[in-house]
């Protein structure tokens, strides 16, 4: 009878440790699929990768909160909270979704890509008969009106924002065509320079009948509303 017990012991103890060897397996396969879904989903994310084909946020973005969800599962957090979480990001995803940054497009027929922001920079790339053509732009990078952009083509460089259609904060304005703009300081003199028929600015106010612009050598000047045609 005590031969018995102990066979009993024994095979209770062998299989508590085979049931623990399957839970440590059990457990390093959900943190590597935690993991994976959650490193891989950001990544894509990050890289700007849409994977959409179910679902219209982006199935990236499901990978990283699903990700989250086996994670916290893991370290064992209220599921309540990671509920929580989880239906704020999607909320956000959700209204970046349906609220996309402006679309950009090249918005001239002859534009001269620079190595740096300014005119005297020298030229890398003339962009000819691709009005119309979707631009990547990084708004964050306007310097006195230069943004640096990159072609569908992944052509990269900088282009006055005159020559790029959505841009968030200017208008785009060229002088009408068969006359000139005389530019103005700020106290509405003249500065001795012009915008040249069909020359663009970018329109960053309008204070009664002046615009206030901003020209391609990067210098803030006023122009008389009636000598400027604004493309808004």
């Amino acid at each position: 009878m005590g031969t018995g017990l102990k066979d009993t012991t024994l095979e209770s103890d062998g299989a508590s440790g085979d049931n623990k060897s399957k839970s440590k397996i059990n457990h390093g396969w959900e943190k590597l699929l935690g993991t994976l879904f959650f490193l891989g989903g950001l990544g894509f994310d990050v890289a700007g990768t849409d994977l959409s084909v179910v679902v219209p946020v982006g199935l990236e973005k499901v990978a990283v909160v699903l990700g989250l969800i086996i994670l916290a599962r893991m370290a064992k957090v209220d599921l309540r909270t990671v509920a929580a979480f989880a239906v704020v990001a999607l909320g956000v995803w959700v209204w970046g979704w349906l609220n996309p940054p402006g679309e950009h497009t090249l918005y001239a027929n002859l534009a001269n890509l620079r190595e740096e922001p300014g005119l005297e920079a020298p030229r890398q790339l003339r962009l000819v008969d691709r009005s119309g053509e979707k631009i990547s732009v990084d708004e964050s990078s306007d310097t006195d009106g230069w943004f640096l952009i990159k072609t569908d083509a992944g052509e990269e460089g900088w282009l006055f924002g005159a020559f790029i259609r959505g841009l968030d904060d200017y208008n785009v304005g060229e002088t009408k065509d068969g006359s000139s703009a005389i530019l103005l300081d700020a106290n509405g003199d003249p500065t001795g320079e012009v915008n040249r028929s069909t020359n663009r600015v970018l329109i960053t106010e309008r204070s009664d009948d002046l615009f206030e612009v901003l020209t391609a050598s990067g210098t803030t000047r006023w122009v008389a509303v009636d000598d400027i045609f604004d493309f808004s």
